[in-house]
């Protein structure tokens, strides 16, 4: 009889100690998520208008007048600027004389004359932890800009380091709260968006 006993009490250890055994220690009850790199380039017809918006990857983009609320890295605290309608148009690189050799031919052109900026919508992205976005600068240092946001939250803000160079701005604190990007410049070009 007390063979019996012990026998089951130490089937009853096994059986309520063996699915927890199986558990790993770094399970934090959620499924790591693999994400795949997605690369944005532009042809010279991607937008055509202000508002449109286009889809890659599920990552939305579109050209848009900034709010009310929205002022550009470029305009000093304190300084009085107006908000136009949204006037971005499409300043096609073959319109400028011996395009043909530029690296960036037919890239998002952005100008601060119209107060118009880049969206970057990324809320459906899910694993991505960095955004690099290619541009080419023709005004000055940090008068290229690019905010982080979460919901209408910015979360951070990297501005160009050169001055009329190609170089990249990244942000690299991209989490699953991350809802969009916001970019504009006093003068400059996207040519490629890199999400990792």
């Amino acid at each position: 009889m007390k063979t019996f006993i012990l026998s089951t009490k130490f089937l009853i250890l096994i059986l309520t100690t063996l699915p927890l055994a199986m558990c790993s220690s770094d399970d934090d009850g959620e499924a790591e998520i693999s994400f795949e790199p997605i690369e944005i380039t532009f042809t010279e017809d991607f937008f055509t208008d202000c508002n449109e918006v286009k889809t890659v990857n599920d990552v939305s983009l579109s050209i848009r007048a900034l709010s009310v609320n929205e002022k550009p890295g470029f305009v000093e605290e304190g300084e009085a600027w107006e908000i136009p309608e949204c006037t971005w148009r499409d300043y096609r690189l073959s319109e400028i004389p011996n395009s043909s050799n530029h690296p960036w031919r037919g890239s998002v052109r952005l100008f601060m004359g119209f107060y118009d900026c880049l969206e970057i919508d990324i809320s459906k992205i899910k694993g991505a932890s960095k955004v690099t976005l290619s541009i080419d600068d023709q005004c000055n240092i940090n008068s290229f800009t690019a905010n982080l946001y979460e919901g209408s939250s910015v979360v951070s803000t990297e501005g160009n380091k050169l001055y009329r160079a190609i170089e990249d701005i990244v942000l690299d604190n991209i989490n699953d709260k991350s809802t969009k990007i916001r970019v504009w410049a006093c003068e400059g070009s996207i040519g490629k968006i890199t999400i990792e």
